[in-house]
C-alpha cells in the first residue's frame, strides 16, 4: 500500500513539472517573447503613468525602486516613521484613471507595523518617507502593488495604484541597545 502511495505522489509530481509553463509564457513560442510581452507590459504602465503625471501637471520624485511621491511639508518633522513603527494613516486608492477603489472613509484608517507585517511593498517604503500629520501622494507600479495577479478583488492584474495616504498616528517601537 506505502509504495502505491508513494508512487501516486511522484508521479503526479512529475505530470506537473511539465506544465509548470507560467500565464504569460502559455502560447509563445520562445521565453524571449515572454519577455518581450513583460517588457511591453512594463513600457505601458511607464506611459500611463507619465501621462497621469503629466495631464495633473504635478511634480513627483522616483525613488530607485520606481516609487512616485509628492509629499506636502509636515509641521512635525521630528516624528519620522522608521522601520518597525506602528503607524496609523488614512488613505484613498485610486486607478490612474480616476476611479476610487479603496478608502479609509469606507474601510476605516489602517494600522500597520512598518516593515514587519504584510502589506504591499510601495506602501512600506511610502510610509518610511513620512512624518506625523503629513500627507502625501504616491504612484506605486504594479510591481511594488499588487503585480501580475492584482488583488483578486478590485485591483486588475498589471495595474499601477495612486494612494493618498495621511499619517494620523506613529507609535515609536523601543529599540534593543
Amino acid at each position: 500500500m506505502t509504495k502505491l502511495f508513494a508512487f501516486a505522489i511522484l508521479f503526479s509530481v512529475f505530470s506537473c513539472a511539465e506544465n509548470s509553463v507560467t500565464p504569460i509564457e502559455k502560447g509563445l513560442k520562445t521565453k524571449e517573447d515572454a519577455f518581450e510581452v513583460q517588457k511591453s507590459i512594463i513600457d505601458m504602465e511607464r506611459e500611463s503613468i507619465e501621462l497621469y503625471i503629466k495631464d495633473r501637471g504635478l511634480e513627483f520624485k522616483r525613488s530607485g525602486t520606481g516609487l512616485f511621491s509628492k509629499l506636502e511639508a509636515s509641521s512635525n518633522d521630528s516624528l519620522q516613521i522608521e522601520s518597525g513603527d506602528i503607524v496609523v494613516y488614512s488613505y484613498n486608492v485610486e486607478l490612474l484613471n480616476g476611479h476610487s477603489i479603496y478608502s479609509s472613509d469606507e474601510n476605516g484608517p489602517k494600522a500597520l507595523k512598518v516593515d514587519k507585517q504584510d502589506e504591499i511593498l510601495g506602501i512600506h517604503e511610502a510610509l518610511k518617507q513620512m512624518s506625523l500629520g503629513q500627507i502625501g501622494l504616491f504612484i506605486l507600479p504594479s510591481h511594488l502593488a499588487y503585480g501580475v495577479a492584482g488583488d483578486q478583488n478590485r485591483v486588475p492584474p498589471y495595474t499601477a495604484l495612486v494612494y493618498q495616504i495621511e499619517i494620523l498616528e506613529i507609535n515609536k517601537v523601543k529599540k534593543d541597545k
